[in-house]
């Protein structure tokens, strides 16, 4: 069996950040981030086959850093990843306080991830990508908000469970 190209291996590599992030630290969300109670059927489908595309798609597209642009993507990916990594830590550090309770907060995790997926798009050249990716954080963000919304984040009074 032939060994994978070497993009396929940057692509998988550029995501192995993000992937470990989200196993590791996902569950310990409060309970609103992790049901899909109040999300209809068709939001959670689209997020879902969105995030599907947009995780597995840098596999296809050849990645790399010779030109000046995919070095400043790749800068993007790496600020993004720090971005979406922070607006983690008050929704798991301090759950009940005042930002991490605000939609503006508590949907951080939710739309952050536009910085590191437009630098992906950026690296990998790939419009279509980055329209992929932007289809799929509107996604993600409405179905987020209504997690959130249902759980009275913008009354300020969801808890952590």
């Amino acid at each position: 069996m032939p060994l994978p190209t070497p993009h396929l291996i940057s692509g998988l590599l550029l995501l192995v950040p993000i992937l470990a992030w989200n196993a590791a630290f996902a569950r310990r969300l409060p309970k609103s981030y992790n049901t899909d109670d109040n999300v209809p059927t068709w939001l959670r489908w689209a997020e879902n086959g969105l995030r599907a595309i947009v995780f597995v798609g840098p596999l296809f597209i050849p990645l790399g850093v010779d030109a000046t642009s995919q070095r400043t993507g790749l800068w993007l990916f790496g600020i993004g990843c720090m971005v979406y990594f922070v607006s983690w830590l008050p929704i798991l550090l301090r759950p009940n306080a005042t930002w991490a309770r605000s939609l503006v907060g508590g949907l951080g995790p939710a739309y952050t991830p536009a910085i590191f997926l437009l630098g992906l798009a950026w690296i990998g050249r790939s419009w279509i990508y980055g329209v992929a990716a932007a289809l799929f954080l509107v996604a993600h963000n409405a179905a987020c908000y209504q997690r959130l919304a249902a759980d009275g984040a913008q009354s300020g009074d969801r808890q952590s469970r």
